[in-house]
């Protein structure tokens, strides 16, 4: 056994290695037997030489610096050994140090622990700190220092102790120093990412929703890189980001403006505006109260003020088209009605006219030939002719007394038909009323006062109707919108057609140019035949 551990010693120390054959693991097996002192030191506190002839020879560790770097490891390994042995060996051991002039074996196991120490500290600083000074850390080498953390906090103190001996400042100046260029690194990148600028002046609408996003971002953020954000931005993020959601909420707040709100008080609203305030309702409640509060910094009156207002005139609207469709229906009736008596009236007049034509011009026979018979007997034909001209003075002034009769007699049957002058008078009221309100009246019930885009087809619409009313009905209609605007409907009428004129196409005008020439033509054609007529004389009989 013993020929077994010296030559796994004596290889470790011929081999120069930091891990020698004879490893701890095989030491521990040898802490189940005693062994002698001088095997022992022959073991672990020996050094090899190789003799020029060849021969080896061992030689006692007579100083600490006899233990270095290629062999310390095997005096670590002795440790576990000599600890287990009986308090006899370890004194023969000393004894057997003390004889040969070697330092004792605690010094020399404290000279390998602190060499072990010394290579520790090394392989870690090595492995981890690629740097000599703080001044060179940097974005390549952070990571690096950063890792070290945890190896770090995982050495004996000894360990410790020799790294910040080695490092300038200590170790935990490379640390710190990693961990700030760290926290700068990633504020630069999240400043990158996500804020386009650095101060609130800057912000726009354009990078208000990149600002926007960061938020969710900034929080997941240590509070070492927060702070580190927050001293790159003037004022800091916070600031940053508010401005940031004030300017998107007044984008949206004039962007729901502009579509949806066309007048800024509730009594601007109208027929016209009404469904445009009501569209926007959806969207609107659909605002944050930050975006609802800068809308209606806009308005005199909130939009939920206009809202109710438009929800109120469409209201109206539909009752009052339904009430104008019934009035408009009754007005048509009413003057149907009136038209439809006094054509009746009409024809019951002509009729007494043609009778009493018929009576005078049977007269006016009677006489003619009496005086003509008479006339042929008794005179020449001078006399005749002269009797014939006299004759028809008579006639003339016999017909020109039938007429006054005709007349009264006319004038007598009209006075005889009380029902149709009655219904008449009834009519002229509930008429005058209705053209008024269906074809001069807005949706309020108020008058108009002039014609414009939106109601000049409702005046126009209203001429079939005005031409069937009596004179009095009109004068009574033109009082009526006098009072209100000081117009007559002819005026609003002139001018409705002005604002026709205007929307028609050119086909539309032309087309009227063309009816307007034929019109003339046929008037012109019409005189001429009415003067051929009254030209022409009669026959003589």
């Amino acid at each position: 056994m013993r020929k077994r551990i010296t030559a796994a010693v004596a290889a470790a120390m011929l081999a120069g290695s930091q891990i020698p054959a004879m490893t701890p693991t095989f030491a521990q097996e040898q802490v189940s037997r005693q062994v002698s002192s001088q095997e022992f030191i022959d073991l672990y506190l020996s050094k090899v030489t190789v003799n020029a002839d060849g021969t080896k020879t061992k030689t006692v560790f007579k100083t600490v610096d006899d233990i270095n770097n290629t062999n310390y490891t095997t005096v670590l390994a002795s440790e576990s050994v000599y600890r287990s042995q009986s308090v006899q060996t370890q004194t023969d051991i000393a004894n057997a140090l003390s004889q040969a002039q070697a330092p004792t074996y605690e010094t020399l196991l404290a000279r390998a622990k602190a060499i072990d120490t010394e290579q520790q500290a090394n392989a870690f600083i090595k492995q981890y700190i690629p740097v000599s000074t703080t001044d060179q850390i940097n974005d390549s080498n952070v990571d690096t220092i950063l890792n070290s953390e945890s190896a770090y906090n995982g050495l004996a103190q000894a360990v410790k102790d020799s790294v910040n001996t080695k490092l300038s400042g200590g170790y935990s100046a490379f640390l710190n120093k990693a961990k700030a260029v760290d926290t700068d690194r990633k504020a630069n990148a999240f400043i990158s990412q996500y804020l386009p600028v650095k101060t609130t002046a800057e912000v726009t609408s354009a990078n208000a929703q990149t600002i926007i996003n960061s938020e969710s971002e900034y929080n997941k953020l240590s509070q070492e890189v927060k702070d580190s954000v927050n001293a790159k931005i003037t004022g800091g993020y916070t600031a940053l980001l508010n401005q940031a959601k004030t300017v998107q909420d007044q984008e949206q707040a004039n962007s729901f403006v502009s579509q949806y709100v066309p007048v800024k008080t509730s009594a601007e609203v109208n027929s016209t505006n009404a469904q445009t305030i009501m569209n926007g309702e959806t969207t609107y409640n659909g605002y944050s109260d930050s975006v609802k509060a800068l809308i209606n910094a806009q308005l005199t009156d909130s939009y939920d003020t206009l809202l109710a207002a438009a929800k109120n005139v469409q209201t109206a609207q539909t009752q009052t088209t339904a009430l104008r469709s019934a009035r408009l229906y009754s007005a048509k009736k009413t003057v149907s009605t009136t038209a439809s008596t006094e054509a009746s009236a009409a024809t019951t007049a002509s009729t007494t006219a043609t009778t009493a034509s018929t009576e005078s011009s049977t007269e006016e026979k009677t006489v003619s030939t009496t005086t003509a018979d008479a006339s042929a007997t008794d005179t020449t034909s001078e006399k005749t002719e002269s009797t014939s001209d006299d004759t028809t003075t008579e006639e003339k002034t016999s017909t020109t007394t039938d007429s006054s009769s005709t007349s009264d007699t006319t004038a007598s049957k009209a006075a005889s038909l009380p029902t149709a002058t009655s219904t008449t008078t009834k009519k002229k009221t509930s008429t005058v009323t209705a053209f008024v309100e269906t074809y001069l009246t807005d949706a309020q019930g108020n008058i108009y006062t002039e014609a414009t885009t939106e109601n000049y087809r409702t005046i126009i619409g209203g001429v079939s109707a005005w031409n069937s009313m009596k004179t009095v009905q009109k004068a009574r209609v033109n009082s009526i919108v006098s009072k209100a605007t000081g117009k007559t409907y002819q005026s609003l009428l002139q001018e409705a057609q002005k604002i026709q004129t205007k929307v028609m196409n050119k086909e539309t005008n032309t087309a009227a140019a063309t009816g307007s020439t034929f019109y003339r033509l046929l008037c012109t054609a019409a005189g001429a035949i009415f003067s051929w007529l009254l030209l022409r004389k009669p026959k003589k009989h």
